[in-house]
């Protein structure tokens, strides 16, 4: 609703900023929504291995006088290893993700700004706006890029700690949802 709102004003302003502004923000909403799931799927998977690790942390502590007395503990050390090397990789592919759809946000501000500048220069040189105009344009832009923003932080998440992590663990819960209901019918 706000996006339309400033788009109308934008429009109303000048016709062909308007224009310039709408056919940037189905480009920045199009681009966002091929990159809104990146990361989210990768992160859920980093939440899968780091149960995996508690888990068989766990059962290691629960069974250390066994552990020792076998003379397992190489064994149980290989694995952990295992362990922890496929959170580091699993882990480090998520930040990877993150870090696209972070630079995909970034792009895009930057060159919602130029086009604004761009095309305020432009029609302020043919004299058919005012500075004032260029300025309240900008102004619009930068709010008009806040919702977009952030429908890509709701959607991928910039950091595990941030957003995506709880987004794994919803969409993670959906899929036992979704399992349980299906083995109840």
């Amino acid at each position: 609703l706000l996006i339309l709102g400033i788009l109308t004003l934008v429009w109303l302003e000048h016709w062909q900023i308007g224009l310039g502004m709408t056919l940037f923000v189905l480009f920045a909403v199009g681009l966002l929504h091929l990159s809104r799931d990146l990361a989210t799927p990768h992160w859920g998977k980093a939440r899968e291995i780091s149960a995996k690790l508690y888990g068989f942390l766990e059962e290691r502590i629960q069974g250390v006088a066994d552990i020792h007395s076998n003379g397992a503990i190489g064994y149980v050390m290989r694995n952990f290893y295992q362990i922890i090397r496929e959170q580091l990789q699993v882990e480090r592919r998520a930040g990877l993700m993150s870090g696209v759809v972070q630079n995909t946000v970034t792009g895009l501000f930057v060159i919602g700004n130029a086009l604004i500048f761009a095309l305020g220069a432009y029609f302020l040189q043919r004299e058919t706006i005012t500075l004032g105009t260029v300025y309240l344009l900008f102004q619009y832009s930068t709010i008009l890029m806040l919702p977009l923003i952030l429908s890509a932080l709701l959607g991928a998440g910039i950091q595990r700690t941030s957003l995506a992590k709880p987004f794994g663990d919803w969409s993670s819960i959906g899929r036992l949802l979704t399992h349980s209901m299906v083995s109840l019918v």
